[in-house]
């Protein structure tokens, strides 16, 4: 994956530390992680594909943050790779 993008009420920032550690972090002990999308809209052209989603995000049985969730993806043969993830980060209504 090359990019990861966060739109927080602070402004637009690369999250380079979750860029390298998003793929590690999922497995670790700990507190459960479980990010739900809702509604998700998925658009495809030949070897390019987008997602577009709703999410909301608890950590354990606490709702953390909601937001939308954007993912970019390209097919390498007979593979779909990540090209970017953007997504935003807010309080839950």
């Amino acid at each position: 994956m090359h990019d990861l993008f966060r739109f927080g009420l602070d402004g637009a920032h690369l999250d380079e530390r979750m860029n390298n550690a998003l793929a590690f972090a999922v497995d670790k002990p700990g507190v459960p992680h479980n990010e739900r999308m809702q509604d998700p809209a998925v658009g495809h052209h030949r070897d390019f594909a987008q997602l577009w989603a709703h999410y909301d995000f608890l950590l354990g049985d606490s709702l953390s943050h909601c937001g939308h969730d954007a993912v970019q993806l390209a097919q390498d043969g007979d593979k779909w790779r990540i090209l970017g993830i953007t997504y935003t980060y807010n309080s839950c209504p």
